[in-house]
């Protein structure tokens, strides 16, 4: 998010936004919020359109998320069964958290969790829910997380003077304890699994 990026939002400016959020669902669990407070802040000073900031997300981070549920439908299921003892998952272990699985509340809030809203759409399909509910729940839940960081950028910096530059160090600090964090809960995981063998 510097002036290169700048540049980058004038010339492709909502489809690049579509495609940020499109990839913030499907690629990496990383916390977008910065990013859609950095959008806030430059439609607060006039670069980019508001509300085309809030839609061009929306459509995207939807987008990816019906793209991963039919992801999940498809490939979900086999690779669990293949792969999951190396991501400490098995069947009884994937049945107990499906068990507990609030797929309401999960895909309306989950997407204020980085990790979480990567996840609940290939959980959604590899179950096989009504893809009807899972579009619904999907399209509210990136309305209104996406809607909630942007205006809060636009409307803070209407009060103070935010440059852009900030949240990117802000962006990067989140990230990377976000990191540290999945780094530390990987360590326990792995660590129960010692204690138990």
């Amino acid at each position: 998010m510097s002036a290169h990026f700048l540049e980058l939002l004038s010339q492709y400016s909502y489809l690049l936004i579509f495609i940020m959020g499109f990839f913030g669902i499907v690629g990496i669990p990383a916390p977008e919020e910065s990013l859609f407070v950095y959008l806030g802040v430059v439609s607060k000073q006039g670069n980019l359109f508001l509300w085309g900031c809030i839609a061009a997300s929306s459509l995207g981070s939807f987008t990816g998320m019906l793209t991963a549920y039919f992801l999940g439908a498809k490939i979900g299921k086999p690779f669990i069964i293949k792969y999951g003892r190396y991501l400490g998952m098995n069947s009884k272990r994937w049945n107990s958290f499906m068990d507990h699985w609030n797929i309401k509340k999960s895909l309306l809030f989950g997407f204020f969790i980085p990790g979480v809203r990567q996840l609940n759409p290939y959980f959604a399909g590899i179950e096989h829910l009504s893809f009807f509910l899972f579009a619904l729940f999907s399209l509210i839940g990136s309305v209104v997380w996406v809607s909630v960081y942007t205006l809060l950028g636009f409307f803070i910096s209407t009060y103070i003077p935010i440059h852009p530059l900030i949240i990117t160090y802000v962006g990067i600090g989140l990230f990377l304890l976000f990191i540290v964090q999945m780094i530390i809960r990987w360590r326990k995981s792995s660590h129960s699994k010692e204690t138990e063998s």
